[in-house]
């Protein structure tokens, strides 16, 4: 038995199992037992050792030699006990002590060391050492038994079965080591990988019985919904990375410049091996782990995002892996800081190492980018596509969820046969998160519960600190929330079909319950959109738009005006930030503001309704010109308008704005844009989409905005826009639940879309403008070459 005697064994087992024995009648029977202690070797494996002597009875961790576990391995050995032997192949056949990976002259890693000592054959003294241990064993568990049996016949009685509360069990962390395994492999042609499926290590009691954790949708509905936010932060807390991994190739020697982050490295169990030959002297480390869905198969790779050393291993593992498709999570400079190096070419072609990397194509969204990668190897090429989300700061949350849960579904709407790569910067919060956004909405979709807790658990198993902070995990409640509910509904529509055939029907009951339990996902987040009370001082009389100022676009002051606030609110288009702004018509006493909105944010066309209450309502400021004869005048802007055409539900005119900036000192300006104005609302679908065929009809550059108005800056506004969002995707051939971009306003117009009947208006809006217009350009396919 090595250098660790067999007597020492037989007398180790003895102590060890006589102590446990006697700890077990001391609690049954009410006895205080004192068990000495000494203070074990942190190298002992386990952390075990024989009392009095300090010898580890488990051997010892990989690197040091028996007993006391205290001593590094001698040259030319390495491993647990110090028992194998460095390759021969090894410069003077030294290697890592731990690893066993040679060291060269230049203390480089090269070569794993694959000649391991002989195991020692039993000898007859160590048949009679156990049979002595198994008659002693034999004995003292028939003693125990009678005790235990006898100690619970006299309290049978007087026991009581408690209910179990769902995480008050016990949560201690059991001691336990994982022990390397020999490697796997199974060969694939000219490829060798490893089967890491037989070398997983085994779960811990704190992570697999913490907390009983299965909910269902109304139970998450009634988390999300009440927000509890103290609830949820207690339960992270309590989530601890793997007790049993280890990391000795993410740590050892050059390895460790590799890591982008010196705590955050590939577990050895689930890291991604690169292939590397004999003759070589690369390294097979890159900080990527395998990562298992919902059971116990491996559905990603998560991964750091590459440095400039490790760029070309990052494209060699796309490669090695046969990737198809990448999700980044980071952009490559976040607050002055370099995040992520950038692996592709936005224009031409680029070498890493013995990969030539070209871009085929690139889709730039609000949120979002969609690329289109070559990778060549010899005269070998392969496709990758690149989804990266760019609305999610480092260790923070997107603003809100429906963006992600946008981009969630996009990306899962590409099929691949090969396992996608997830990477943010570290490769753990928001790369946990989303891959535990994927894995939530499966468990969902397949057996109607979820399991948030252990599915962050079952992810630390393969890499360390998967979703990285307590905000993270409550936004992953209100992603997956928000991603389930969308799905919930066959609310998907594609321009392809030409027709609104593979919508919800909008008068079935699941429409009604799904809307229900949408409105209560809004009433949510519109709790949350809270004033900003250094600005709120002297806004009173600014009625709808002052508690979300987030969004309020900011208009500068010209010749005396004071006020830097205006009545309206900013929205994203499909591509662009703050494309669109919802207003209400102006009042008598902002009309001014008005125009300066318009001209200072570039507005290139108006849709707006109810203008010609002006004449009965005076809540309603006049702000363009009576008839086309006369301009109009306001301070130091003069409008004047030419009549375009009309139809039956709206008319359009041309209008030129002169600024005089005389008190400034600036230069005059003219700025113009088409106005389109309902000319009736009812019947409200009919009304939206004749109004949109028109106004989808001018093609705005990109700089230019969409303003839209009615009486209160909601009611026909927020409809119109969200229609004209869906048609916007529609023509990128983008199939979309409706509730992704009704969410995504109501998010921030808690007002919005405000009834069942609103909700059914969208649809018959869309079909009706389908039905009625045959120029919708669909989109081509994003991994098209």
């Amino acid at each position: 038995m090595s250098e660790f005697s067999k007597h020492d064994f037989v007398l180790s087992f003895c102590v060890q199992f006589c102590w446990i024995i006697f700890l077990i009648l001391g609690w049954q029977l009410g006895a205080n037992l004192t068990i000495c202690s000494v203070q074990c070797s942190s190298q002992c494996f386990l952390g075990t050792c024989i009392p009095g002597s300090g010898h580890c009875y488990e051997g010892c961790r990989p690197g040091y030699q028996p007993p006391l576990c205290k001593t590094v391995c001698s040259p030319n050995y390495y491993g647990r006990n110090c028992s194998q032997r460095c390759s021969t192949k090894c410069h003077l056949s030294r290697c890592d002590f731990s690893t066993g990976f040679c060291i060269s002259r230049n203390n480089i890693t090269d070569l794993r060391s694959i000649e391991d000592s002989a195991p020692e054959e039993s000898s007859s003294d160590d048949a009679a050492a156990i049979t002595v241990t198994l008659l002693i064993l034999l004995l003292l568990t028939g003693s125990v038994s009678l005790v235990l049996y006898r100690k619970k016949c006299q309290s049978r009685q007087q026991e009581e079965l408690l209910p179990v509360t769902p995480g008050t069990e016990d949560t201690e962390n059991e001691a336990s080591y994982y022990e390397m395994q020999p490697t796997y492999t199974s060969n694939l042609g000219e490829f060798t990988i490893i089967n890491i499926t037989d070398i997983r290590p085994s779960r811990t009691k704190a992570h697999s019985d913490a907390v009983n954790t299965p909910m269902t949708m109304q139970q998450l509905e009634s988390y999300v919904t009440s927000y509890n936010r103290d609830n949820l932060i207690s339960q992270f807390k309590s989530i601890q990375n793997s007790a049993t991994a280890t990391t000795y190739v993410g740590q050892s020697g050059p390895n460790k410049s590799r890591n982008r982050y010196t705590n955050i490295c590939a577990y050895d169990h689930s890291r991604v091996p690169l292939q590397v030959t004999a003759d070589t002297t690369q390294s097979d480390y890159i900080n990527a782990s395998y990562i298992k869905g919902c059971g116990d198969k491996i559905e990603y790779i998560s991964a750091q995002g590459p440095l400039a050393t490790t760029v070309n291993d990052f494209i060699r593992m796309l490669w090695e892996q046969k990737v198809e498709v990448v999700v980044m999570l980071t952009k490559l400079v976040e607050h002055a800081r370099f995040r992520c190096e950038k692996y592709w070419s936005d224009s031409g072609e680029t070498m890493f190492g013995a990969f030539q990397v070209s871009l085929v194509s690139a889709q730039s969204y609000t949120d979002y980018t969609i690329r289109t990668f070559k990778l060549q190897k010899n005269i070998e090429r392969r496709h990758v596509v690149q989804f990266q989300f760019t609305s999610w700061p480092d260790k923070g949350i997107p603003d809100s969820p429906w963006a992600l849960v946008d981009f969630q579904r996009r990306v899962s709407a590409l099929k691949t046969t090969s396992l996608p790569v997830v990477h943010c910067s570290a490769g753990v919060g928001r790369t946990g998160t989303y891959i535990a956004l994927q894995n939530i909405v499966n468990q969902a979709m397949t057996t109607g519960h979820m399991d948030f807790f252990n599915t962050v658990v079952r992810l630390r198993e393969d890499r360390t600190h998967m979703v990285q902070t307590a905000e993270q995990y409550v936004f992953l409640h209100q992603a997956a929330y928000v991603a389930i509910l969308s799905q919930t509904g066959s609310s998907i529509f594609n321009a392809n079909n030409g027709n609104m055939s593979s919508a919800m029907p909008v008068s079935s009951a699941e429409q009604n319950l799904f809307i229900e339990q949408e409105y209560k996902e809004d009433d949510k987040n519109s709790e949350e959109n809270k004033r900003d009370s250094k600005v709120e001082k002297g806004l009173k009389d600014k009625p709808m738009y002052s508690r979300i100022l987030k969004y309020a676009p900011y208009i500068r002051s010209d010749s005396t005006d004071t006020n830097n606030y205006v009545d309206a609110t900013l929205l994203s288009g499909l591509r662009r930030q703050d494309q669109h702004i919802l207003s209400e018509l102006p009042k008598p006493t902002a009309v001014k503001d008005f125009w300066r909105l318009v001209v200072q944010y570039k507005v290139a066309l108006v849709i707006a309704f109810e203008v010609d209450d002006v004449v009965t309502d005076s809540t309603i400021g006049c702000y363009q010109p009576l008839n086309t004869d006369y301009p109009f005048y306001c301070a130091n802007y003069k409008i004047r308008s030419e009549f375009v055409c009309y139809s039956k539900f709206w008319d359009e005119h041309k209008m030129e704005v002169h600024v005089n900036y005389t008190k400034t000192g600036k230069p005059p300006l003219l700025h113009t844009l088409s106005h389109v104005k309902a000319r009736k609302v009812w019947p409200l679908p009919e009304s939206i989409a004749a109004l949109l065929r028109q106004a989808r009809s001018h093609r705005l550059q990109e700089n230019e905005r969409i303003l839209y108005m009615c009486r209160n800056g909601s009611n026909y506004s927020n409809l119109t826009y969200c229609v004209n969002m869906l048609l916007d995707r529609l023509e990128e051939g983008v199939a979309l639940a409706m509730p992704l971009v009704v969410g995504a306003v109501k998010s921030i117009i808690p007002g919005a879309v405000r009834s069942l009947e609103d909700y059914k208006s969208l649809y018959q809006a869309i079909q009706i403008y389908l039905e009625t217009t045959t120029n919708i350009v669909t989109g081509q396919n994003v991994a098209g070459e």
